[in-house]
């Protein structure tokens, strides 16, 4: 695995855990609310990283093996086919990943609205409460899956490249 792949495995963990610490410690009433805006707005934006890093590096991914298998479908079409073969594995494993990361984003961006407008009283508390509890789901669901996906995708990636040498 390369060094940039740990560092968004560790992103992926670390948002999930912050992400658990800030909703259990507000759901526990454990800190004041000014600590809970802090740790939530950190929380909140490593979690939307993570996901957004999780859509881009899926579909970059995806792209670069579609690119070369255009590319090589022209010079030597047996060899672009099977590298158009790989894509479609992979391509697989992006539709598999990508609704947790989208819902995560969506959820979590709503989740912060939410939360100002709870503070202003404009809504009860167990609607941002409903909310923020699927952006964890979805934030959990979304990572545990994009660790896992992550492997099936670099060697995919390794095979493309095999192909191409």
């Amino acid at each position: 695995m390369l060094v940039i792949e740990k560092f968004y495995a560790l992103t992926l963990w670390l948002s999930s855990i912050l992400l658990g610490l800030s909703f259990f410690l507000a759901i526990g009433k454990w800190v004041p609310l000014n600590v809970h805006i802090v740790i939530s707005s950190i929380t909140t934006l490593v979690a939307l990283f993570a996901s957004i890093s999780t859509i881009f590096y899926f579909v970059g991914t995806g792209i670069w093996i579609k690119d070369q298998s255009t590319i090589w479908i022209t010079k030597d079409r047996e060899k672009g086919m099977r590298i158009w073969e790989i894509y479609q594995k992979a391509n697989w494993i992006k539709a598999w990943v990508m609704p947790c990361p989208t819902m995560s984003i969506f959820m979590g961006l709503f989740t912060f609205i939410l939360g100002g407008a709870l503070q202003v009283g404009a809504i009860d508390k167990w609607i941002h409460i409903t909310v923020a509890t699927l952006f964890l789901i979805f934030t959990w669901i979304g990572h545990f899956l994009a660790v896992r996906a992550l492997n099936q995708n670099i060697e995919y990636l390794n095979l493309t490249t095999l192909e191409i040498e």
